[in-house]
């Protein structure tokens, strides 16, 4: 998790609070996180709804494969969090297109027929220039 500490700090969660009850996806993701970690009962989730907070799962590069990383809100509206969240986020995806290469996505021409990409999701992939060099050398992305 990425906090940008400038526009406060992660809001806790728990599983009777308002925040885990209703149909919105961040009150889902909110059950579903707290059935698959269990945390004991003196621990928190963070509340994705009001927390100025990014979800990051890096990539991880072996010897055989390189595997992509995700950047992401599971908040239903980032504006809802905060203007300045929403402004940071966009920020932060703008960086990463601007800074490297798509190589996979829904469209055929976002995929690079180049490269060995197989994956298991519809998103748009932009590999940044380490990454899109291991690509370009034959490391299969997976």
């Amino acid at each position: 998790m990425i906090v940008h500490q400038n526009l406060g700090s992660p809001v806790p969660v728990r599983l009777g609070d308002a925040a885990s009850q209703g149909a919105s996806r961040a009150s889902m993701f909110n059950r579903i996180n707290w059935e698959r970690l269990s945390p004991s009962p003196h621990e928190a989730l963070v509340d994705s709804n009001a927390s100025p907070v990014l979800l990051w799962q890096p990539a991880k590069q072996r010897p055989d494969t390189i595997s992509p990383s995700s950047l992401g809100s599971q908040a239903d509206s980032r504006s809802a969090v905060s203007k300045d969240f929403e402004r940071w986020v966009n920020l932060s995806l703008w960086w990463i297109r601007r800074n490297g290469t798509r190589v996979w996505g829904l469209e055929k021409n976002a995929v690079r027929a180049d490269l060995d990409i197989s994956l298991s999701f519809i998103s748009s992939v932009f590999a940044l220039p380490c990454a899109l060099e291991a690509l370009e050398q034959g490391l299969p992305g997976r």
